[in-house]
């Protein structure tokens, strides 16, 4: 099973987590991180000790050039940026069925049809 760390801003990470585990339930081997209050070093630190518990791992941030994906660069961890809860929710229901490449691939697509003008 792929793991998910969900990295981000104040509340946002905890709150995409809590809405997901909303509709599919709780789940496993998801961790979500708010840089709130943490150093890039903190920051940092807290990102290595959510994907050693991990073998295979998708990380996701909130920005870009936010420090969240900064310090992810800086640890040369590959990122999916621009997190989104219908990305979230693809990758929940589809983790134990393809690979952490499959996956990527899937979510950038899934993350993009997730944001429309209605």
């Amino acid at each position: 099973m792929i793991g998910a760390v969900v990295i981000g801003h104040g509340d946002l990470p905890l709150a995409l987590v809590d809405a997901v585990f909303t509709i599919v339930g709780k789940q496993e081997k998801v961790v979500a991180i708010s840089n709130r209050a943490l150093s890039m070093d903190e920051l940092k630190k807290r990102i290595q000790s959510a994907i050693k518990e991990m073998d295979d791992v998708v990380v996701f941030t909130d920005l870009p050039g936010g420090s969240c994906t900064i310090a992810c660069k800086a640890l040369q961890i590959p990122v999916i940026t621009g997190v989104n809860l219908p990305m979230l929710l693809e990758f929940m229901l589809s983790r134990e069925k393809t690979t952490v490449e499959e996956m990527v691939k899937k979510l950038t697509e899934v993350g993009r049809e997730g944001i429309r003008r209605l």
